[in-house]
């Protein structure tokens, strides 16, 4: 935490200065106010009457005041005395820029802290990583804000840099939901959801348009404060750039969300050990790679979320391979195959796999994939689920199915 310099430097008082003479209106003394004659008295008619004379008892005597620079002023300005009439700048100014001073320390201390609590490392040890940090809220729009709620009943959203290392892929930050169990009991061991963002798009999508934080804090409040850990990776290097999540020229996107993100999580949050609690899904882009990843590499993960996507890797405008062959897998078929989880699904058996897979209803593209992925599946004796929610590939039906998708997830990946 950033520590403010409290210590303001010490003001010297101004030397004397020379004015000009005494007015006739003192302050500290009681005005001498003229006598109304009849001239300039008042009557009832106009508005107010006559003031009754004041006993001589209550006249305050006038104050004779030494004139400017004379010997007896020099002498009360050397006691420390002020003269009538005269507000003391000795008094006034100091007193005023501790007053500028205090308030803006003050301001600069409040906005200090807020950034610091937004932006504060986790630390080396799990414990200090997630039990001292403040806990924030990502709110729907495009920034993170701070919720003053409490500790008990939300999350929090933090963003890292996890570095592309030998993958060679230059990530942007990635998005992290830690659970409110974690404030409590900051050692608990947790599952893991990887939730991937699609094409156009970036991770803060899932917290910003998603409710996903909002979605994973509704269900911690049912479940003890427990909810995954989820971490929402780049996948893509880009707004517009599409990976499919494969080994292409932006960098192996696939190693990179396979290799150096589990190790990244595994150093740095207290998660279970990759396998049966740790589940992977996304949205689009990224369902079709959560469908392939899953498929290869069963050891990491053993539940799949398929939200709106399509069958195959695929870039370009139409379904058809062989953009996507010649862009992506340098006009290989047999790495293309290789990563096409329905190539993969006649050529192997998961049983130890289960996939959700949910779409829009008037995702047509969409519903047809999610068709033949689930036939493929059950072939492959992939535990499948499928389900449809009203409306296109648009954001509120990847929040449905995130949150009807979580239940059952956390049925198999919970504690």
């Amino acid at each position: 935490m950033l520590e403010l310099d409290r210590e303001a430097a010490e003001l010297g008082h101004p030397a004397a200065e020379q004015r000009s003479p005494q007015p006739a209106f003192t302050l500290g003394v009681r005005p001498v106010i003229p006598r109304r004659g009849p001239a300039n008295e008042r009557s009832p008619r106009d508005g107010a009457l006559p003031k009754r004379p004041r006993p001589a008892s209550e006249v305050a005597p006038e104050v004779a005041c030494p004139p400017t620079g004379s010997p007896a002023a020099r002498a009360h300005a050397a006691d420390g005395v002020d003269l009538p009439g005269r507000i003391s700048r000795r008094r006034i100014r100091p007193v005023t820029r501790t007053l500028v001073i205090g308030l803006v320390a003050g301001l600069l201390a409040a906005l200090l802290a807020t950034q610091s609590a937004q932006h504060e490392d986790l630390g080396s040890s799990r414990r200090s990583s997630v039990a001292n940090l403040p806990w924030t809220h990502a709110a729907s729009g495009s920034r993170t804000s701070i919720n003053p709620v409490s500790y008990a009943t939300r999350g929090q959203v933090i963003t890292r840099v996890i570095p592309g290392g030998s993958s060679g892929f230059r990530a942007r930050p990635a998005f992290i939901y830690l659970p409110p169990v974690l404030r409590q009991a900051p050692q608990t061991k947790l599952p893991v959801l990887i939730l991937l963002h699609g094409t156009p798009g970036r991770p803060s999508r899932w917290v910003q348009l998603g409710a996903a934080a909002q979605t994973m804090d509704a269900f911690a409040a049912t479940h003890g404060g427990l909810a995954p850990i989820v971490v929402m990776p780049d996948i893509n290097g880009s707004f517009l750039s599409d990976t499919e999540c494969v080994h292409s020229r932006r960098g192996n996107v696939e190693d990179y969300l396979t290799r150096v993100v589990p190790d990244y999580v595994l150093a740095h949050l207290p998660v279970a050990a990759p396998g049966r609690q740790w589940a992977i899904a996304g949205l689009s882009e990224g369902a079709t790679c959560s469908l392939m990843l899953g498929l290869r590499h069963t050891s990491m993960f053993s539940t799949i979320g398929f939200f709106s996507g399509l069958a195959s890797p695929t870039v370009g405008d139409t379904n058809a391979p062989a953009a996507t062959i010649a862009r992506l897998f340098g006009g290989s078929r047999s790495k293309y195959n290789h990563h096409d989880p329905l190539w993969l699904m006649r050529h192997a058996t998961y049983p130890s796999l289960a996939v959700w897979l949910e779409t829009g209803t008037r995702d047509r593209p969409s519903q047809a994939a999610a068709a033949e992925v689930a036939a493929a599946a059950r072939r492959a004796l992939v535990s499948t689920l499928v389900r449809s929610t009203p409306g296109g590939h648009e954001w509120p039906v990847y929040q449905t199915s995130l949150r009807q998708a979580l239940p059952w997830m956390w049925g198999r990946i919970g504690p």
